[in-house]
């Protein structure tokens, strides 16, 4: 697993059950909607997006949710890597 500066997890231990959702959030999805995300994890630390979203990027007209400012920065250094990761 990748290990990015900023992820919402721990750096030792990424399980999400450890995790408390950021208070930074309730800003996030006071303006987007659950069903408008591309996907249910990060794609960069595999967290689960709605419960951690504190971040996103539009990307070839989708929208990519993050737990972090890390992992969305790590995304977009190679979003295609990340994408294709996921099928």
């Amino acid at each position: 697993m990748v290990s990015t500066m900023g992820c919402n997890a721990p750096s030792e231990v990424k399980q999400p059950t450890m995790m408390q959702p950021s208070a930074e959030n309730s800003d996030i999805k006071k303006v987007i909607k659950q069903e408008q995300l591309a996907t249910k994890r990060d794609l960069v630390c595999g967290m689960p997006v709605w419960k951690y979203l504190t971040d996103t990027t539009l990307y070839q007209e989708k929208i990519y949710g993050f737990c972090g400012k890390g992992c969305k920065d790590e995304f977009l250094k190679k979003p295609e890597a990340y994408i294709q990761k996921k099928g």
